[in-house]
């Protein structure tokens, strides 16, 4: 590709005067922030609109990664000012908000030689990195912002109708899966020499700041690797099923290859106020039917939308979880709280017996600020027929309307 090759030759063959545009440019703070992605405007011919910036992604994406390495390497070793001496690592799946978090009022925080935004879900890559700040005498700081999947993979569909520059499901489901286990390796590699703090914001009127790695399992909460990519999959084929994304926002999310040009129309663009409003409708509608009309089980509907669903571990449960239960094995039951949520209970914390499509309710208090130890309660409903009738008032089961 004609692109790819304009931006290795540059890269190979002059990297000093594409870095040197890059500090001149105010968004990277005099070369402070450090970001393949910012690097990648430093090419004419991405940056020449939405459309190429879609289309040229992957052509400039080695190259600029190229160049943000070098960079990251130049601050390390030029002198520093007093009282410069963090470098932060900037983390967290695409659309998960990392700039806007970390850049407040659009300023580096006091003390950072360099923010650095990259992926820390490779051990080995992310090792190097720390090694080379720790060598520097710099202290290395981790931050990742964690946010819920599906809500990162819609902000990257709004910045790839606004910029061109989406990201792929596989993408965001790699890091996410990945980076609970990579930054675990990364804390008994270097141990009190690494800093972590973790940004929760699942929940973006109230983000959560935790510090240290005892907080690592926050991170596990959106599943696997396989587990977030089957549910952003579904997401995608949502949206796109709704003519709520154009063709090419879905085959950018689905990581094909792009077409001939990028579709804007309002009747599928996420930004707009009306498909806004139809998708907080639909999140807002927090019940599934998990029972047939006759009472009995929906076995297959309950395994299909297990593979689609964000289960929590019960330990990690605050306050009052209701819900119906869709699985019973021999040591847990599963209990769906939400369209795409469910909490799994270990059977010794449900007194009593359970059934599948039971609705149930339990109350978790925090004993101390360190463990949350449970209490519970059970309130299930006495008639199999008001069940029924529940069920049958839902709209859409699993199986769809």
């Amino acid at each position: 590709m004609e692109v790819q090759r304009h931006a290795i030759e540059a890269t190979t063959q002059d990297p000093g005067r594409i870095i040197s545009e890059y500090r001149q440019d105010p968004r990277s703070f005099d070369g402070r922030y450090v970001a393949a992605d910012l690097f990648k405007e430093m090419f004419a011919e991405y940056r020449e609109s939405a459309e190429s910036r879609n289309r040229y992604n992957n052509a400039v994406h080695n190259s600029a990664a190229v160049l943000a390495s070098a960079l990251y390497g130049e601050n390390l070793s030029a002198p520093r000012e007093e009282g410069r001496g963090t470098v932060y690592l900037l983390s967290g799946s695409p659309g998960a908000g990392k700039t806007s978090m970390v850049l407040k009022q659009n300023v580096l925080p006091a003390d950072a030689l360099m923010v650095y935004e990259g992926q820390l879900s490779n051990f080995d890559t992310s090792r190097e990195k720390i090694e080379r700040a720790i060598a520097a005498g710099a202290r290395p700081h981790i931050i990742v912002v964690h946010a819920r999947s599906e809500e990162a993979l819609d902000n990257t569909l709004r910045r790839y109708y606004e910029e061109g520059r989406g990201s792929s499901i596989a993408t965001i489901a790699q890091i996410q899966g990945g980076l609970p286990d990579s930054i675990q390796q990364l804390a008994t590699q270097f141990g009190n020499a690494l800093m972590l703090d973790i940004i929760d914001v699942r929940d973006r009127a109230n983000p959560v700041h935790l510090r240290g790695f005892d907080n690592i399992d926050v991170l596990r909460s959106e599943g696997t690797n396989e587990h977030i990519k089957q549910r952003l999959q579904a997401r995608i084929d949502e949206l796109r099923d709704g003519n709520r994304i154009s063709d090419g926002a879905y085959r950018q999310a689905a990581g094909q290859a792009p077409g001939q040009r990028v579709n804007v129309d309002r009747e599928r663009d996420p930004r707009h106020p009306g498909n806004e409003r139809e998708r907080v409708s639909a999140q807002g509608s927090r019940e599934s039917a998990v029972l047939s009309a006759d009472g009995a089980s929906s076995v297959r509907g309950v395994q299909r939308q297990q593979s689609a669903l964000r289960i929590t571990d019960s330990k990690l449960a605050q306050g009052k979880v209701a819900g119906q239960v869709i699985e019973i094995t021999d040591t847990h039951v599963l209990v769906q709280t939400g369209r795409n949520d469910a909490v799994r209970f270990a059977r010794s914390e449900l007194s009593g017996a359970v059934r599948n499509g039971q609705r149930i309710e339990l109350e978790f208090k925090a004993a101390d600020q360190q463990h949350a130890h449970q209490q519970s309660k059970q309130s299930v409903d006495q008639s199999r027929q008001r069940e029924i009738q529940q069920v049958r008032s839902h709209k859409q089961g699993f199986d769809g309307p």
